[in-house]
């Protein structure tokens, strides 16, 4: 072979050789690898769930989101055994795809599920089903249940050894599927579900115990019926009955060694209730079990458990506690009794309910002490009550002073005046003893007359002899007591009685009763001096009261015990009780006065009150108390060092031992008219004291201080009233120390002085007011900020001064916001508002406000509830808004309507506007539109009326005439509809009216009703009258039309600019607008939505939207794309672009629309990433180029 033809071969061999090293990445494929089974068995009719599959290219990158997935759409889950493929197909970026699919089969493996019908009771009687998972091992063979073990004695396989055991053990048990092949279909099915495991499922159902909640079969006489049932199932929808399955089966329990007897099986819709009997007299018969199932088309098996117990037979029930326990000769509980034996039932298993049936015997003496039985029977029941009768003690009856019963000890309480059973010692003159005798009868003490006792049990009277009544000895002894007592108030004091009885088995029973014993102290009486009579000892220390500093002689005086026969007993004094006689102080003494002065203890004793007093009352001499004017003291604002001067005296005291207290009370009301001012008071009722602190001194107004000075004795310049206070007061509550308005009163003149402190800042307006409430009146049109500002007098200087206006409620407090502080209300902005107001001037100096002022805590001129204190106080000013101007009335039409006979009468109404309140709303009329009669001749006056909330009232009338015109003499003709729909900013165009009178045609003319713009410009209803006038110059009403202008139509939208704009990336972009238009509304607001970022890649709609004022709406769309900027010039190295698209990261090795066939090179697309074969491709390439020139050069 020469060189050339070498050279030749080897680059033909190489460029093959590159063509396919070329060739071979484009032949690599995507893989998809699929999620879950497949083959994938679903449920049927449950909806299906893919669980998907993910893919990648060659490269080993993740395209599972271009993966597409078909026949989803296709697969019906109803469908049994149904086979579906799903396909996924997916394309990578060189345009390789690959396929790949999943076969679904719809299977059924859930069995059906059962409902039992409940029976009368609401009772079902099923027992609850579980499902346990078990490990499949087919050597191992679950425990059976008992039936299915006579099963195999009934069907075979059969075991002929003698001597079995009626009930073999379980672990004993074998069965195979061969041993059931010839049991019949329904057996066999049992035994699937019971024994043997159900292939592909690791489930077997737990066999219930006996008796979870059993259905009552209640009559023992009547067969039981199964109350239904019914089967479902999610594939076969319903599994008819002919196809359950019933296995009836008996239940007995003995030592908690449950077992089961086969009793009847077949299908559901063959049982016959007579199976089920009443069990009789078999031994451990617990009840009765029925096992149900039924198959569906895949040969699941559903299983459900009803039991049933049987109840026959009756019970006996009593109601209550059975058992009493009495006292001898209470019968107080034979009621209850009575009550209970209502209540007692006896239940029968066919019957229900036969109460009836019960019979009672047996008796019960109360007054014998015993154990007795009440016995109740009922079929073959019995049961029975018992009454136990406990021995008595005897019972103590009281007795009132009438011999009549006392129902409780209070009532039993008896009485005894203490000097009833008091004698004078005929041994010792004065002294004192008891008759022991008389007392002992004292009734209370004897029988049959404050008392008696029974026996419980025999009724029987028990002798005076067998009771006893104790507590005279106490009662003597007390008696003495209280006359040595010297005690001179009347009281009471308590003693006891008590008795004790004693029936004849010694049974023994005590009773008390409490004896009160009143005392009233002896009359000590003195003789009146220079005369015969005798005084009580009250009246006469009373009126005559010792004065101090002078002796004392006390009188002998003498003790009357009335009602008791003791009288004209002396009295000596025998204890002064510390007074002095011969140089006696204030004060009040005890002195004690007694009957027998030798032995204190045997005679009457009185302790009567000696006071020795002195009548000489103190004063205080008023002087200067800043200036007096008008019989005020005046204090100039904000001045607070204004002493108060005066000096006390007394005239037995010296003025060390008097005390002063001053109170100092806020006058309210007007002085000048007002004689009996009120003042102001706390929450409780009490005038609150503004001397403390000179409180009064700081806060304008108008005070009047009391002056009260006490000496050591009490005594008191002013008489004092109960509550401590001096009695200055009316019964109406005002002060009454004024004999005039502004003038003290004589008496009051050396105790009492009118202060007034002056205002810094007051408010006098130039208004009238009114006299009954103080209140300046104001017209609603008036400026209330020029008013104030002009009504403000300056009486002293002041930093500053402050305003605020409140408003009053309908219970004349304060309006208050939520904090509790007043609402402040802006003066400029009450022009026309109507209501009480006041105005309040706060004035600074310093740091002193007048009124006093804490961080706008108005407490010195608001109390806690919102009511003004000072109501008249100098910086206050209260002023009422108020309209006094009846409201303005304008007809709606002429004032005078003329009609023809037979014509209908529009009513065009009123308006009536008030300068306060705007247009009113309510306006009267009288009379009514229907009655005005237009079938004949006649005039009507209607009068419209209205009133505004402040009770001004005007009116108007209107003129309605009916002419005597027939359609003889006159013919109207409505031209067009008598309603018009006008489409809004179209023109109008009148159709008319035509009249003729007497075959004359009259001008029409028309007016529009409370209307006066161009119909068609606005939206609304406007009505249309026609007039005519008739040669007699008579105006005539011919017609009327109505038009409906409406908005229909939606506003126009322009946009400025084109509707499609291209952006370069990066560059600005500028919002151009649009403009809209409507017919109607004219110029209408624009909305625009949306926004452009030219720093992203994307698409970007902006909307325009416009609504008018009818709620027609429009909109426009503008779309801006922003786009890659283009590759520069050639040669010039790219701008490398990584943006975004719609959001959206590139993925690696995805390609653009506009890069389709670069396969990644380099200033196609930008800077993309080399793909790994392509370097294959490059390195080959460059071998083969090198081969191929070393073969040239050696040839």
């Amino acid at each position: 072979m020469t060189a050339k033809a070498f050279g030749w071969k080897s680059g033909l061999f190489s460029l093959v050789l590159l063509t396919v090293c070329c060739s071979l990445p484009a032949l690599a494929k995507p893989t998809i690898k699929i999620n879950g089974p497949n083959p994938h068995y679903w449920e049927c009719s449950v909806a299906y769930d893919d669980q998907g599959a993910i893919a990648t290219d060659s490269n080993g990158v993740d395209i599972t989101r271009d993966i597409v997935v078909d026949g989803l759409y296709n697969l019906d889950t109803s469908i049994l055994n149904a086979e579906y493929d799903i396909v996924y197909r997916v394309v990578d970026s060189t345009g390789a795809s690959a396929t790949a699919s999943r076969r679904v089969i719809i299977v059924d493996t859930i069995p059906p599920i059962f409902a039992l019908e409940k029976d009368l009771d609401n009772v079902t009687g099923e027992v609850p089903l579980r499902l346990i998972p078990v490990p499949f091992d087919p050597d191992k063979k679950p425990v059976p249940p008992l039936w299915l073990i006579w099963l195999k004695q009934q069907f075979g396989p059969f075991d002929d050894q003698e001597g079995e055991e009626e009930h073999p053990k379980p672990d004993e048990f074998e069965l195979t599927l061969a041993d059931i092949a010839n049991w019949p279909e329904w057996a066999q099915r049992m035994a699937m579900v019971w024994y043997f495991f159900p292939i592909g499922r690791g489930v077997v159902y737990e066999i219930p115990d006996w008796g979870a909640n059993p259905m009552e079969w209640r009559c023992s006489d009547k067969t039981w019926e199964d109350p239904g049932v019914k089967v479902f199932d999610a594939c076969d929808i319903a599994v008819p009955l002919d196809e359950v399955y019933v296995f009836m089966v008996e239940v007995y329990i003995e030592d908690n060694y449950v077992w089961e007897e086969d009793l009847w099986n077949g299908k559901y819709t063959d049982l016959n209730p007579n199976q089920l009997k009443s069990p009789g007299s078999k031994r451990n018969l617990a009840g009765y079990r029925l096992y149900y199932y039924a198959p569906d088309t895949s040969r699941n098996i559903g299983v459900a458990v009803r039991d049933v117990l049987p109840r026959y037979g009756g019970w006996l029930t009593l109601a209550g506690d059975p058992n009493f326990s009495v006292n001898c000769g209470d019968d107080s509980i034979w009621p209850t009794i009575l009550q209970l034996e209502k209540l007692d039932r006896y239940y029968d298993s066919c019957e229900g309910d036969a109460s009836y049936k019960i019979s009672k015997s047996g008796v019960v003496n109360w007054n014998v002490p015993g154990t007795y039985h009440l016995v109740y029977k009922a079929g073959n029941h019995i049961a029975k009550r018992t009454i136990q009768v406990n021995d008595a003690m005897p019972v103590i009856t009281l007795l009132d002073k009438n011999q009549a019963p006392v129902s409780s000890p209070e009532d039993s309480a008896v009485t005894l005046n203490w000097c009833e059973y008091i004698k004078l010692d005929p041994s010792a003159e004065g002294a004192v003893i008891v008759d022991d005798y008389g007392l002992q009868r004292w009734w209370p003490l004897r029988p049959d007359e404050g008392f008696y006792a029974t026996d419980g049990c025999d009724d029987g009277y028990v002798i005076s002899s067998q009771t006893q009544a104790y507590g005279s000895g106490e009662i003597s002894k007390q008696l003495l007591k209280l006359a040595a007592s010297g005690i001179a108030e009347a009281h009471t004091v308590y003693e006891r009685i008590w008795y004790e009885a004693r029936d004849p088995r010694n049974n023994r029973a005590n009773k008390e009763r409490p004896a009160i014993i009143v005392y009233v102290p002896p009359i000590l009486s003195f003789k009146e001096s220079g005369g015969s009579s005798w005084i009580p000892s009250q009246v006469y220390l009373e009126a005559n009261k010792f004065q101090c500093g002078r002796s004392i002689t006390l009188s002998q005086g003498k003790f009357d015990l009335l009602g008791c026969n003791v009288l004209n007993v002396p009295a000596y004094v025998t204890d002064t009780g510390g007074l002095d006689l011969e140089n006696p102080e204030v004060g009040i003494y005890s002195v004690t006065y007694r009957s027998f002065p030798d032995d204190p203890a045997r005679g009457l004793a009185l302790t009567v009150q000696v006071e020795v007093v002195d009548n000489q009352g103190p004063g205080v001499i008023l002087d200067t108390f800043g200036t007096l004017q008008n019989n005020e003291w005046f204090i100039p604002c904000f001045d607070t060092t204004t002493q108060d001067a005066y000096t006390l005296t007394d005239g037995c005291s010296p003025a060390t031992d008097l005390k002063l207290q001053k109170y100092v009370w806020r006058l309210l009301g007007d002085l000048a008219t007002d004689a009996v001012p009120d003042v102001v008071r706390d929450k409780k009722g009490r005038p609150v004291d503004y001397g403390a602190n000179d409180l009064f001194k700081k806060d304008p107004g108008s005070y009047i201080i009391v002056y009260v000075v006490t000496d050591a004795e009490g005594n008191t310049n002013l008489p004092l009233a109960s509550d401590g206070l001096p009695n200055v007061f009316h019964s109406n509550g005002g002060v009454n120390v004024f004999a005039s308005p502004g003038v003290l009163s004589k008496r009051f003149e050396e105790s009492v002085r009118i202060v007034r402190t002056q205002a810094a800042t007051r408010l006098v307006p130039d208004l009238p007011m009114d006299d009954e409430d103080g209140f300046y009146l104001v017209s609603c049109t008036e400026d209330i900020n020029t008013l104030l500002n002009n009504s403000v007098i300056n009486n002293c200087f002041a930093d500053r001064v402050d305003r605020f206006v409140w408003k009053f409620q309908n219970d004349g407090s304060i309006k208050r916001e939520r904090t509790g502080e007043p609402l402040e209300y802006v003066p400029e902005q009450l022009k026309g508002r109507l209501g009480d107001y006041v105005a309040v001037l706060v004035s600074y100096l310093d740091r002193q406000t007048q009124p006093l002022l804490n961080e706008k805590v108005f407490a010195d001129i608001l109390n806690e509830k919102g009511f003004l204190i000072d109501p008249d106080a100098p910086y206050l000013m209260r002023f009422r808004i108020q309209d006094t101007d009846p409201p303005v009335m304008t007809l709606k039409g002429d004032a005078v309507v003329t009609l023809l006979c037979g014509t209908k009468y529009v009513e065009l109404g009123c308006s009536a506007v008030d300068e306060c309140e705007g247009v009113l709303d309510s306006i009267k009329q009288e009379p009514l539109p229907k009655a005005i009669d237009t079938s004949k001749p006649g005039s009507y006056t209607i009068t419209y009326s209205a009133e505004d909330k402040s009770g001004n009232t005007a009116s108007v009338t209107r003129t309605v005439n009916i002419v005597d015109l027939t359609a003889d003499d006159v013919e109207i003709v409505m031209l067009g509809e008598a309603e018009i729909a006008l489409e809004c900013g179209s023109h109008f165009t009148d159709p008319g009216v035509e009249v003729r009178y007497k075959e004359k045609k009259l001008n029409v003319y028309s007016r529009s009703v409370d209307y006066f713009g161009v119909i068609g410009e606005t939206t609304g209803t406007v009505r249309v009258n026609y007039y005519a006038t008739t040669p007699a110059g008579t105006e005539l009403l011919v017609g009327q039309r109505t038009v409906i202008v409406r908005d229909t139509t939606a506003p126009v939208i322009q946009l400025n600019g084109e509707s499609a704009l291209k952006l370069t990336q990066g560059s600005v972009y500028f919002e151009r607008g649009a403009r809209v238009y409507d017919s109607c509304s004219g110029q209408v607001d624009l909305r625009v939505d949306g926004q452009v970022d030219t720093g992203k890649i994307g698409v970007y709609t902006i909307t325009y939207g416009a609504s008018d004022a009818s709620g027609n709406t429009a909109t426009a769309v503008r779309t801006v794309t922003v786009e890659k900027e283009k590759a520069n010039a050639e040669g010039e190295t790219p701008e490398v672009v990584e943006g975004e698209i719609e959001g959206e990261s590139p993925v690696e090795g995805e390609e653009d629309d506009d890069c389709v066939g670069c396969f990644g090179r380099t200033g196609c697309c930008g800077a993309r990433k080399m793909p790994k074969n392509l370097l294959g491709e490059y390195l080959l390439l460059g071998v083969s180029m090198l081969a191929l020139a070393l073969f040239r050069r050696r040839g």
